[in-house]
C-alpha cells in the first residue's frame, strides 16, 4: 500500500516519534547540500533495483525527493512489492517552504 502525506503530516509524525524509515531518494550531493534530519540518503535507482537491502516489509517507509514525482514513481513500485510506502507530497521544496512558515 502506497499513499500521500503532507509535510505537516511528516512533520507531525517525527514529532511523535512515529516509527518510520524516511528515505531521500534525490542524488547524494542534493542530499547533503540539504536534507531533513533523520533521513537516509538511497537514491531511487539504488532503491528499486534491490529494495530488500534496505527495507523490510513490516515497517512503515517515507520517501521524499526535490518536488513529489519521483517518491511517487518509487512508492508505486515499492507498493507493488509488498511494501508500506508513503511519499510526501510536495518533496524538499515543500519541505523547505513549511519550515520557513
Amino acid at each position: 500500500m502506497w499513499d500521500l502525506i503532507s509535510v505537516m503530516q511528516l512533520d507531525q509524525w517525527i514529532k511523535e516519534k512515529r516509527p518510520l524509515f524516511l528515505v531521500d531518494i534525490r542524488e547524494r550531493e542534493s542530499y547533503e547540500a540539504d536534507h531533513i534530519s533523520g533521513a537516509v540518503c538511497i537514491n531511487e535507482e539504488e532503491l528499486l533495483a534491490c529494495p530488500e537491502a534496505y527495507l523490510k516489509k513490516e515497517e512503515t517507509t517515507v520517501l521524499i525527493c526535490y518536488h513529489g514525482a519521483l517518491s511517487i514513481r518509487a512508492a508505486r513500485k515499492l507498493s507493488a512489492s509488498g511494501y508500506t510506502v508513503y511519499s510526501v507530497s510536495g518533496g524538499m521544496e515543500a519541505w523547505k517552504t513549511f519550515l520557513q512558515r
